[in-house]
């Protein structure tokens, strides 16, 4: 069964292959109205560089907004993860910054508390045996405690 929409002058064509899996096919391809039209829906999760200063930049990490489309379709296991952490830390109030450097981490949060003052911390997200690199804490999946810098990737649940 096939079915077809338009959505941001782009041609959607739709495969429904079993109940619940399927393949998107673009045709007409508008890639700048299909992006705009993702990131108004909030679609579209975009990290950009830090201490970027550009009005209109793709970003350095482009996920999607909501982590539960990775396993659904079938994503990365490393950046499922990292979607996750970013979707909680913002939701948090954290600011998410992808690091230039990626010897250094993957992000750099930061907000500013009460007093005025910011806080700003950098983070490497991975699996049981991540290194932090220079990072200041790293966030790894599969453990079931917090030791030393690493946090548990659960524990992030508690900050939404």
């Amino acid at each position: 069964m096939a079915e077809s929409w338009k959505c941001a002058n782009v041609q959607i064509q739709i495969l429904y292959l079993q109940q619940k899996h399927f393949s998107i096919f673009v045709s007409e391809i508008d890639t700048k109205g299909l992006f705009c039209t993702c990131i108004r829906y909030i679609v579209l999760r975009v990290i950009r560089k830090e201490h970027s200063t550009k009005a209109k930049t793709v970003g350095e990490k482009l996920f999607f907004a909501d982590p539960a489309f990775y396993p659904a379709l079938g994503g990365d296991l490393g950046t499922s993860r990292e979607a996750i952490v970013a979707f909680f830390l913002e939701q948090a109030g954290w600011n998410v910054e992808a690091l230039a450097d990626e010897q250094a981490g993957d992000f750099a949060i930061s907000r500013t508390g009460p007093d005025t003052r910011t806080e700003r911390y950098t983070l490497e997200v991975g699996g049981r045996s991540k290194k932090p690199k220079q990072a200041d804490f790293v966030i790894r999946d599969d453990i079931d405690y917090p030791a030393g810098n690493a946090i548990p990737l659960w524990l992030a649940g508690f900050m939404f």
